[in-house]
């Protein structure tokens, strides 16, 4: 619809539980299979945020399981906590909302 291709796009999952998972493998499922882009290649398209903030490997705040690393951005990425700044960080083209977190999305975002 937006005449972009989902290998042009960058992708926040705001959320990072089952239905947020199950997206992001999904997406990059498909990278696979429609731009024959590798597994990891497909994944760097994807920002997976949980109530710590930005997933990244090793981070200092924690809360990551093996389901979540698989999508964790490197060691060394900004451990980003403000999803606007994440969106930012991401020069974010869409955004899903998987948690149930109220008045998350607010008009700056």
């Amino acid at each position: 619809m937006t005449g972009w291709k989902l290998s042009e796009e960058s992708i926040v999952c705001y959320g990072s539980d089952e239905a947020a998972l199950g997206f992001a493998h999904l997406v990059t499922l498909a990278l696979n299979k429609r731009s024959g882009m590798s597994l990891p290649k497909a994944i760097e398209h994807i920002y997976l945020v949980n109530s710590r903030g930005l997933v990244v490997t090793g981070r200092k705040s924690g809360g990551l399981t093996e389901h979540k690393l698989q999508f964790a951005r490197p060691s060394g990425t900004p451990e980003l906590t403000s999803l606007e700044e994440i969106i930012k960080c991401a020069k974010c083209t869409a955004l899903i909302g998987a948690a149930a977190v109220p008045r998350t999305f607010t008009p700056s975002i």
